[in-house]
């Protein structure tokens, strides 16, 4: 990636941000975005859902 997803750059750093991105605290779209695009892709490649927006 040639741009950082989140507001914090650092190891501990961006552990600390996803942690609190899982809790809800700190919803970064982009972030947020990523993630659900991930996991639609995921749930498609184990035909679990048929197409991209009913996994979403």
């Amino acid at each position: 990636m040639n741009q950082p997803l989140g507001r914090m750059i650092g190891n501990i750093c961006e552990v600390y941000e996803a942690y609190e991105f899982l809790q809800g605290k700190n919803q970064n779209s982009a972030l947020l975005e990523l993630v659900t695009s991930l996991s639609a892709i995921s749930l498609l490649q184990a035909e679990i859902c048929s197409n991209f927006d009913e996994a979403k």
